[in-house]
Formats: structure tokens, sequence, C-alpha cells
């Protein structure tokens, strides 16, 4: 499942599973966040992951090593938001695996789900369209 980090980028389900919430709620995911935890055993330089949303649709994400941009946007679904991003950029490095660049870019998943913490402290990023199976746990930071 080595790869299947590399090939992550994003989804958002946010609030209850029963719930459709309107797309002003997109904003909560705007801002930067750092990896927590993980349902995936993860070595060490891949605890260097972060993501930072911003408010423009670009979506900044990169372990260390690699840092890719790509727009976003977040689309309201049954219990969250389903996030679409599409690539813009990389910096051409390999990321933490030793994957190069151009493999990290065509092997992307560009449709993911996400959930958002009541407190919109936490986000938990699934490697698909649903709540189930892997997921990464981000924590959001403060700049400061």
């Amino acid at each position: 499942m080595r790869r299947g980090i590399a090939t992550l980028t994003l989804a958002i389900v946010l609030g209850s599973p029963g719930q459709a919430w309107p797309a002003s709620h997109a904003v909560l995911l705007q801002g930067k966040w750092v990896l927590e935890d993980s349902s995936l055993p993860l070595e060490e330089p891949c605890r260097n992951l972060h993501y930072e949303f911003r408010a423009d649709g670009v979506l900044i994400g990169g372990d260390g090593f690699l840092e890719e941009r790509k727009s976003w946007v977040a689309n309201p679904i049954r219990g969250g938001f389903l996030v679409s991003s599409k690539f813009i950029s990389n910096n051409g490095k390999k990321n933490y695996q030793g994957l190069d660049a151009q493999y990290v870019k065509t092997n992307t998943i560009d449709v993911f789900l996400v959930s958002v913490e009541a407190s919109g402290a936490r986000i938990r990023l699934y490697f698909g369209r649903k709540a189930e199976g892997d997921y990464l746990l981000l924590r959001r930071v403060h700049d400061g």
C-alpha cells in the first residue's frame, strides 16, 4: 500500500453522514493541515505530509520533498463534500518514497472524500469517494 500514499489527492465528508451541506461550508476546508495519524502504518518521512486549501481555489500538498499545486472544488454531497482536483504544477522532485514527480502526477486520485470534525480542528481524508477504508487524519495548523 506504499504506492497508495503517493497517489492520494482528496475528498471531503463534513458532518453527519445523512446531511447535505451547502457549498458555502467548503470554507471549513480552507487553511493549512498537517498529518496527525493514519489508518495505515507510515514510514517516518511520510509524517511530513501537509496540505493547504487556499481560498483562491489552489490546493498545495507535499511530503517534505515533492510539492504539488492543484486547483480544487468542493461539491456538497450527502454527508459532506466531494473534492475534485486538477494538476497545476509540481517542483519536479521525487517524493519521500523515491517515486518520480511525473509518476505521482499521472497516478493521483483526483476526486476524494474528507470528513471534518464538528470543531473544525481535524479532517479525515479518505482514499476514495466513500467514508470507508484507509484514511489520513490531518490537524489544522494556525499561522503565527
